[in-house]
């Protein structure tokens, strides 16, 4: 299925599954313009969804001012 399809038939909207896709959360196929995703992929990610916000980054040696 599509992205819009996943996004109406799950509640969520297609750029979350774009980003979820873009951050390798998400396994999909690149068809011609459009991604294709298996119902199993999305139905297991949105059992355990990712934390929102940015992910954090932490460097070794970095410090806060």
């Amino acid at each position: 299925m599509g992205t819009q399809e996943a996004a109406v038939r799950y509640g969520v909207h297609p750029e979350t599954l774009r980003r979820w896709i873009a951050r390798g959360l998400l396994p999909a196929t690149r068809v011609g313009n459009a991604w294709v995703l298996e119902a199993k992929d999305v139905e297991r990610l949105l059992a355990n969804p990712p934390k929102p916000g940015r992910p954090t980054k932490a460097t070794r040696g970095s410090r806060r001012q």
